[in-house]
């Protein structure tokens, strides 16, 4: 065998190997929907949720985007990404758990009350509106549709 047949047999891809990694992530994103059912705490579900999504991404990484025979340089430079993206998640996540106290439920079809500076900018627009009406008008009369019959009493 010459040297470039052995780098391509080294290099050949494992067909095997991807179709085990394929299973793995299929077991994992049914854990992640299985985990999401689960009456857990918000934080725990959370929790377990990104951890399941790191292993995936791990192994996305790992075997679909050959990380797992390369250099430590790259190792590096991906603990580094990984270290800044953990970063990120904590900064939303602690802000929601400081908040959640002062946050008020709103019922489902409440209106946002307006900025101060909206409401100011409308008045400005209308100055008639805080003057009372001229004359208070009678509702109109609902006309009935053409076909509606009339109700014997």
């Amino acid at each position: 065998m010459t040297s470039s047949n052995k780098a391509a047999a080294h290099h050949a891809p494992d067909v095997k190997m991807y179709f085990i990694i394929f299973g793995a992530l299929l077991v994992l994103t049914a854990a992640t929907v299985l985990v999401s059912y689960l009456e857990l705490p918000k934080m725990l579900g959370i929790t377990i949720g990104l951890m399941i999504a790191t292993v995936k991404a791990s192994l996305v990484a790992a075997f679909f985007m050959h990380l797992k025979g390369e250099r430590t340089l790259i190792y590096g430079f991906l603990g580094l990404t990984v270290f800044f993206m953990a970063v990120l998640f904590l900064l939303p996540i602690t802000d929601a758990v400081e908040t959640e106290k002062n946050r008020q439920p709103m019922a489902v079809g409440s209106v946002l009350p307006q900025a101060a500076g909206e409401a100011h900018h409308e008045e400005a627009a209308t100055p008639a509106a805080h003057e009372a009406p001229a004359e208070t008008k009678k509702p109109a009369k609902s006309k009935k549709p053409a076909g509606a019959k009339k109700s014997a009493h």
